[in-house]
């Protein structure tokens, strides 16, 4: 049971029990803000999993013209 689900069980058990009188959007609300963030999160992963792929492919270009460039020297 992580953090959002047992706020919302609280949350849910004062409700019921009318000790709180929220609406049930604010009730429910840890687990729609749970679930933002971590979509959030999971954006921000993909981002840098991306960028950082990029930049090993074109380091590996790099070193692959590099090394082309040598042999053609070489060869000379």
């Amino acid at each position: 049971m992580n953090i959002s689900t047992f706020l919302f069980s609280i949350f849910l058990i004062l409700k019921l029990c009318n000790v709180i009188d929220w609406s049930w959007w604010w009730v429910c609300s840890p687990l729609w803000i749970g679930l933002i963030l971590s979509l959030i999160l999971r954006v921000i992963w993909e981002y840098f999993k991306r960028k950082s792929r990029a930049t090993i492919f074109d380091r590996l270009n790099d070193l692959k013209k590099q090394q082309e460039k040598l042999l053609k020297e070489r060869n000379k």
